[in-house]
């Protein structure tokens, strides 16, 4: 009981006092140093943006590059069917060539 009171304390004290007091300093040295100083963060910024671009780009090309889930599985209902010994050999090719 004792320590999960510890663990609640000082999960509650990061939550609440410390990283509002790390965000406000983060906050005044962008605002306030010089250009040289932050300029390593600007390029981080630049390249973390390129980055997620780039995902959301090569994302969207795969969804529109992948097969209809419905053919895929028609098919393997099929062979699931030809290995069963349901249907035939020549069943399945005509199955398939009609998906196809």
């Amino acid at each position: 009981m004792k320590w999960k009171v510890i663990v609640w304390v000082g999960s509650f004290a990061i939550i609440f006092l410390f990283l509002p007091s790390l965000a406000m300093k983060i906050g005044d040295y962008i605002v306030n140093a010089p250009w040289q100083d932050k300029s390593w963060l600007f390029y981080i910024l630049i390249a973390l943006a390129l980055i997620l671009g780039v995902r959301r780009r090569l994302h969207k090309r795969a969804a529109n590059q992948s097969p209809p889930k419905e053919e895929v599985s028609l098919l393997f209902i099929a062979k699931e069917r030809l290995v069963k010994g349901e249907i035939s050999l020549e069943e399945f090719r005509e199955i398939r060539r009609e998906l196809d």
